[in-house]
């Protein structure tokens, strides 16, 4: 709100944790990636401690940590954080399509209660509930089916990488 003078109504805000916390409350995603990687993940509750993920290449169901390490690459693949960008949306849309996939608004309130160490939000746990099952009662209404009800649009701005002067890399 101060930053963009824009009122903001409602919030949800959320860390890494939650994402792998809710991908594996959901039996984990099958995400596609272009070639096999390993990464680092921070250890929860521990300061400076890691364990390495292997994000396989191709089609594969992966595990809260393995999708998280997928989202967060940025330096093996071709596109950089261009391609970063893309595998976060890819990785929300994907999350999206198995929730819908559920029909069912007690996987969401589970969903939720698994990360809700990790998730902090004004909107109202009973109100969340109800538009879900909103959601779900519109789509059963919608000649389209599933995910094709909710329309996900994905945005990215291209720009020209620079160092500034404090070492610091910015898209311009």
């Amino acid at each position: 709100e101060n930053y963009l003078d824009v009122k903001v109504d409602f919030y949800f805000e959320t860390d890494f944790y939650a994402v792998v916390k809710v991908v594996d409350a959901l039996g984990g995603l099958e995400i596609t990636s272009p070639l096999t990687f390993a990464g680092s993940f921070p250890v929860e509750g521990k300061v400076n401690e890691y364990k390495d993920i292997t994000v396989p290449e191709g089609t594969n169901l992966l595990d809260g940590e393995q999708v998280l390490t997928f989202a967060r690459e940025r330096k093996r693949l071709p596109g950089g954080d261009f391609q970063r960008q893309m595998n976060q949306q890819y990785v929300l849309t994907e999350i999206a399509k198995k929730v819908m996939s559920t029909r069912n608004p007690n996987t969401l309130l589970s969903i939720l209660d698994a990360a809700k160490s990790n998730i902090q939000t004004n909107f109202p746990i009973s109100d969340l509930s109800a538009l879900m099952g909103y959601t779900l009662q519109q789509s059963d209404a919608s000649s389209e089916k599933g995910i094709d009800f909710v329309r996900i649009v994905n945005y990215q701005i291209l720009g020209d990488g620079h160092f500034l002067n404090n070492g610091m890399w910015v898209m311009l």
